[in-house]
């Protein structure tokens, strides 16, 4: 059960109760700078269906964790993990022509 307060409050009026889901285990994450002289790049993609449209988009920090640049893409139709490849190439692609102007 993946609800709101909002959500929970409106139901529970309607008399229905609900067990929410125990979360299986929780693991900190913590974002590391890349080493001096690198780049670090963070995609996320996202499908609708299995399969479906594919989205997906990246953003660029330098070693002091600056905003260096950004992208968003549709890649077709496809399963998740081609939209992972699809946005890790086009971050690399998009790496490899910029080196030493903005992205530097």
């Amino acid at each position: 059960m993946h609800n709101t307060t909002f959500n929970l409050e409106v139901v529970s009026r309607f008399g229905v109760t609900g067990k929410p889901s125990k979360a299986p285990f929780i693991i900190c994450v913590k974002w590391l700078l890349p080493p001096y002289g690198y780049m670090k790049v963070n995609v996320d993609v996202g499908a609708a269906g299995a399969p479906g449209q594919l989205t997906g988009g990246g953003v660029f920090r330098d070693r002091f964790g600056v905003f260096r640049g950004c992208f968003a893409a549709s890649f077709g139709v496809g399963f998740a993990f081609e939209a992972e490849l699809a946005a890790a190439f086009t971050a690399l692609e998009l790496a490899s022509r910029n080196i030493g102007s903005r992205f530097g």
